[in-house]
């Protein structure tokens, strides 16, 4: 998979680890911090972005993966 980090709070890290299969989808999965809710952002050209919220888990799947897909998670405020 690919890993991404980026900082949510003062020393908090936010890590994610994405892996694409052909019979899952793309699987997303992160360090979740007990009691924060997130949401998920998915775009197929960095421009146009659409939310999804998620609630407080540590990952995703998106069974519905074009060729070209970007991910991005953050904490809910």
């Amino acid at each position: 998979g690919t890993e991404f980090a980026k900082m949510i709070a003062p020393r908090v890290i936010l890590r994610q680890n994405l892996t694409k299969t052909p019979d899952s989808g793309a699987q997303l999965q992160w360090n979740a911090v007990p009691g924060r809710s997130y949401y998920l952002d998915r775009s197929e050209d960095l421009r146009i972005w659409q939310r999804t919220a998620i609630g407080a888990v540590t990952g995703w799947t998106d069974a519905e993966t074009p060729a070209t897909r970007f991910y991005r998670v953050a904490e809910a405020d």
